[in-house]
């Protein structure tokens, strides 16, 4: 049935009273949402932000420039679906401090020569629910009218709408695709997610994962190929998925040095043209080459979500299970706590009863306890603890001396194997090591001790997700 827009309430709103839209396609996923200073960040420093601004101020907000934005029901804000770029502009314009660092005193330049009053308000389309405009945001940002979605973008699009329920017909209908368009761009973005977890040297790391950038054209012409498909012992399953029918560390020596020749320009659509072409760049291989002898199974899938084996088929039909409400606390519901330390358990217990919307300053001074204890816990029952201390002491350190959290999280990182590899090692570095940004360790502490620095719940929820691997793991007594 077609859509009536006609019928949705449209009226003149102040542009502070719109909330950026932390899914947008634009933003990298994180695995959970960003701060609206973040995300005004990432548009600024990417999307050409600062660019559109400078436009505003010398011609004004085009009256015919709409926003389209929903009601969240969950929290009652108002999030902007469509015009996330002009919104940013706006909202830097009447307060350039919300920009990044380097773009304020731009921002400000061009804030002495606007009137604020004439970019303050704009007309607002109001969506019934965000799924009600996925066909506006599909025909926009997948065709020619505006700045279009890189290919990355559009994948990771229309995967999650496949993840909310939405079978592969109705997706193609929308976006005005064939359903075999649709499977490929969902393939690409496993691909391209399994990419982004590989464990690579910053630098391509860096080029790997700017979604604005990466050519995943070059990607999925590699995986299309059948030459390379048998080389690295991949096949297709009727649902046309990709499935490894190796060792999966053999696959992934492979799959990086291709993700690595594609970050670097080694290879392209037109080096990978021919199947002369492709035979030639897969001689190049040397040690990347996969050993097909080790066998194993895996999905593509698995591979961005870090699982390592598969989920074993169902004699029957499981028991539909209620969905579980999502957590009012930092910890996410599924979390558990299996350590033996009375003192870990009672503050795991009480920072889970905390509501994080209502008790932000609690919940960042109760969760650095909380990492602070597990990790000590962690590297005392490993023995790892004496190691460490020996270490330092040797170094002139007193024997009464104890080690800072990051002295403890630097230890376990580089000298201790945990479990942890690929992103959730990477995640954690970056927690551990990072200075410009809340989050991080530098961040939460400065949440306990600096009086200026007000934790933020969405801060506080993504820096439970870039430590979320090592809880896992440090919430256990090892055996």
């Amino acid at each position: 049935m077609t859509m009536d827009y006609s019928k949705w309430p449209m009226k003149v709103m102040s542009i502070t009273n719109l909330c950026l839209d932390p899914e947008n396609p634009r933003i990298p996923a994180t695995g959970s949402s960003l701060s609206q200073r973040e995300l005004i960040a990432e548009l600024v420093l990417h999307d050409n932000v600062y660019d559109l601004a400078k436009s505003m101020a010398e011609n004004g907000y085009f009256p015919n420039e709409v926003v389209v934005t929903y009601v969240n029901k969950a929290d009652r804000n108002r999030y902007v679906v469509e015009g996330n770029r002009r919104v940013a502009a706006v909202k830097c314009l009447l307060s350039p401090d919300a920009a990044p660092d380097d773009f304020q005193s731009k921002f400000r330049k061009l804030a002495a020569d606007i009137d604020a009053k004439a970019i303050g308000k704009v007309h607002v389309l109001t969506a019934p629910s965000r799924k009600a405009a996925i066909p506006l945001l599909l025909d926009r940002h997948t065709h020619e009218q505006i700045e279009r979605w890189s290919r990355p973008m559009q994948a990771q699009f229309l995967r999650r709408l496949q993840e909310e329920g939405m079978s592969i017909e109705q997706i193609a209908a929308w976006s005005r695709k064939t359903a075999a368009d649709v499977r490929k761009l969902i393939t690409a973005s496993l691909l391209y997610r399994a990419a982004c977890s590989l464990d690579l040297d910053e630098k391509t790391k860096a080029k790997v994962t700017n979604r604005r950038t990466f050519p995943l054209t070059t990607l999925e012409r590699a995986f299309e190929s059948k030459p390379v498909c048998q080389f690295l012992g991949i096949e297709k399953d009727d649902s046309k998925l990709l499935k490894g029918k190796a060792k999966r560390s053999e696959f992934t020596k492979a799959f990086k040095k291709i993700v690595t020749d594609t970050a670097g320009g080694d290879i392209n659509t037109r080096s990978l043209n021919t199947a002369q072409d492709i035979k030639k760049y897969l001689a190049t291989f040397g040690d990347a080459k996969p050993d097909l002898a080790k066998k194993g199974r895996f999905e593509i899938s698995q591979l961005a979500k870090g699982s390592t084996r598969l989920k074993p088929a169902a004699k029957r039909p499981a028991a539909k299970k209620k969905t579980p409400r999502p957590s009012q606390s930092v910890i996410p519901t599924i979390i558990k706590c299996s350590c033996a330390s009375k003192r870990i358990n009672d503050v795991f217990a009480e920072l889970k009863r905390l509501r994080l919307d209502r008790y932000p300053n609690a919940s960042a001074v109760l969760l650095r306890t909380l990492i602070d204890l597990c990790v000590c816990n962690y590297l005392e029952n490993t023995k790892e603890m004496k190691n460490l201390l020996a270490k330092h002491q040797g170094k002139g350190k007193k024997k009464d001396w104890a080690p800072s959290l990051h002295q403890m999280l630097n230890y376990l990182l580089n000298e201790v194997d945990c479990g942890l590899e690929g992103a959730a090692h990477t995640a954690l570095q970056t927690f551990n090591t990072a200075r410009r940004t809340t989050l991080c360790l530098d961040g939460l502490d400065k949440f306990t001790h600096n009086r200026y620095t007000p934790p933020e719940p969405d801060g506080l929820r993504n820096m439970w997700t870039m430590v979320e691997p090592l809880m896992e793991i440090v919430l256990v007594d090892p055996v």
